[in-house]
């Protein structure tokens, strides 16, 4: 099996492939929560 190494530039450059996302959460009783999330990433070199 093949080990990654998930620092900060690896989720960063991950994060910026995409454009959507999804949360899934359960709640105390066990039930389920998902919210799609649409987002964008500026550009580092941005101002």
């Amino acid at each position: 099996m093949t080990e990654h190494k998930f620092d900060f530039h690896f989720i960063k450059n991950e994060i910026r492939k995409k454009t959507f996302g999804i949360i899934t959460t359960l709640n105390k009783d066990g039930s389920p929560h998902t919210s799609g999330i649409l987002y964008g990433v500026s550009n580092q070199d941005e101002k």
